[in-house]
């Protein structure tokens, strides 16, 4: 009776510390308190020791066998208690970094989706090359850390989807962005025409009004010789001045030669009733150095190409 009273008592010691190793380890979001993992490895190592030496008194008790078995299993957990520390607080460092990447990944797939919340408002291309090279640098991160080690985190499957997901957009936003833009240029094409009207006495068509309502920190405007280029230019400037977006004082007009500066003048100012001036380039040059240095450049009378053979 008393063999198996005191073989029943180290069963039921042996069998708490192997659930106390497994709480230890529990919580893969929280490092291991190195205060109780050091006192799980003391009262283990006592506890062996014990038995050793009660050993040959109890080895007839009844539930000697079970007490064998759960005590292999506290040596093994013994032999491998330091290393199972590390690793586990290596996986919650893991962890911690995973969910970084999520939340990164999150905020990524949220501003993607803002950029097209607005269906009455252009996008900035330049946005979406913003966009796509922020994904293409979170993926490199992602790609540059053990994979096996990510590969045993709770969030791992998640972000892996995110980043499939993320980097199927990034190859195609500036299509997506393009294909937005038409619409609203098509949307705002109607109400443009209803503001500004026939333009040199003409209506614009469909591509003429599209070149300009849309907003661009450049537009290049590709047609033939007498196709409405200019009247394009012309009916640009009076949109401007009609929705308010611009003043007179803020738009500058520039052309190649002097005639054409001086078609533009006309045809702006008869279109707009506003007094615009259209300018060279080099004339725009030379003013913009005469009024910093506060006199006129003098034009040199140089023979160039007599200049370039002498030299």
């Amino acid at each position: 009776c008393r063999r198996n009273c005191v073989c029943d008592t180290y069963f039921a010691r042996a069998n708490d510390l192997c659930e106390a190793q497994e709480k230890l380890f529990r919580d893969v979001r929280t490092v291991v308190d190195m205060e109780q993992a050091e006192k799980w490895e003391k009262d283990s190592a006592e506890l062996i020791v014990e038995l050793n030496a009660e050993k040959q008194g109890i080895w007839l008790a009844k539930n000697y066998r079970e007490l064998k078995k759960v005590m292999r299993q506290l040596k093994e957990q013994v032999r491998s208690h330091n290393a199972r520390v590390m690793a586990h607080d290596q996986l919650v460092e893991d962890n911690r970094l995973c969910d970084q990447f999520m939340e990164r990944l999150d905020s990524l797939l949220n501003r993607h989706a803002d950029l097209f919340h607005d269906k009455t408002e252009f996008i900035d291309p330049e946005e979406g090359n913003s966009w796509s090279q922020a994904v293409k640098d979170l993926h490199k991160e992602w790609l540059s850390l053990d994979s096996v080690r990510m590969s045993k985190t709770e969030n791992f499957s998640i972000v892996q989807r995110r980043i499939r997901l993320a980097t199927d957009s990034q190859f195609s936003i500036q299509k997506r962005i393009h294909q937005h833009n038409d619409q609203v240029a098509e949307q705002r094409a109607k109400a443009a025409y209803a503001l500004i009207g026939d333009v040199e006495g003409r209506r614009l068509d469909s591509q003429q009004l599209n070149c300009i309502v849309k907003k661009a920190h450049n537009h290049l405007v590709i047609a033939g010789a007498g196709t409405g280029k200019t009247t394009t230019v012309v009916g640009k400037i009076k949109y401007l001045l009609r929705s308010k977006q611009c003043n007179p004082s803020d738009i500058l007009v520039l052309s190649f030669t002097n005639a054409s500066a001086t078609e533009m003048n006309q045809r702006i100012s008869a279109e707009t009733g506003e007094k615009i001036e259209a300018s060279t380039f080099h004339k725009l040059g030379l003013n913009i150095i005469a009024k910093v240095n506060g006199v006129m450049p003098k034009i040199t009378q140089i023979n160039l190409r007599k200049f370039v053979q002498e030299q």
